[in-house]
Order: C-alpha cells, then structure tokens, then sequence
C-alpha cells in the first residue's frame, strides 16, 4: 500500500515537473519581448542602431556586457535583427574587440535556444524515441 502511494506521488511529481518545464521556454519569450517592447516603447523610434548605442554605457566593458545582454534578447526573439548588433558592435569598439564581442554574442545567441530546448524537451525526446523504438 506504501509502495502503491509512493508510485503515485512520484507520477504527479515528475507531471508537474514536465508541465514546469513546458512553460519554462513560452515565460522566457514572453519575458525577452516584453523587455525588447519596453526598450522600443521607452525610445520611441524604432529599433536601430541609434536606439541601441542609447542604451550602451561609455564604459567599454560595460558597453560589451550590454551587448551581450542584447544578443541574448534576441536569442528569443524573430524581430530583433543580428545586423543591427553587429553594426552597433562596430560603431562602439575597434575592429578586433568588436569581432570579439559579436562572436561571444553570436554564441551566446545559439547557447540560450539550445539550453531551454534540452531543458523543456527532454522528457518528451526520450517519450518519442521510446514510442518508435519499441512500437
């Protein structure tokens, strides 16, 4: 009888837990466009490169992590265009710390959509590849 509620209680545990996993990636979406809505809101012009250099500190490294940061927004995001943070990149740094920072945003572009999916679509690769090899 234990046995029997332990079994369930680990059933609904791991439910929840794929449920909280599905709705991990839709919160991170709507999360990153609710801030680029803000960002384009709150400058009142469309994205560009003026609006972008707007929110990048004078501080040089600063400047880098904020682009980064704006990499990994539009990691989530279809209407953020790359062209405009690499022209940004070379607006702010000289030629080889721009290609530096545009490759670590690039990365960090590709790593964030990789990360959620493994993390939201585990279980339900491991559900299919089941289900089609043993079917």
């Amino acid at each position: 009888m234990k046995i029997r509620n332990k079994e369930k209680k680990q059933k609904s545990e791991k439910k929840s837990e794929i449920k909280l996993k599905k709705l991990t990636p839709l919160a991170a979406i709507i999360l990153m466009t609710l801030i680029l809505f803000v960002i384009v809101r709150k400058s009142e012009e469309p994205l560009s490169i003026k609006t972008i250099l707007r929110y990048t500190p004078e501080n040089m490294i600063l400047a880098a992590c904020v682009l980064v940061l704006f990499f990994a927004l539009k990691s989530l995001t279809i209407m953020f265009p790359l062209s405009i943070l690499y022209l940004s990149s070379g607006v702010l740094f000289t030629p080889f710390i721009a290609v530096m920072v545009s490759m670590v945003g690039l990365a960090t572009t590709i790593t964030i959509p990789y990360w959620i999916g493994r993390y939201s679509g585990e279980d339900i690769i491991q559900y299919i590849g089941t289900s089609v090899l043993y079917h």
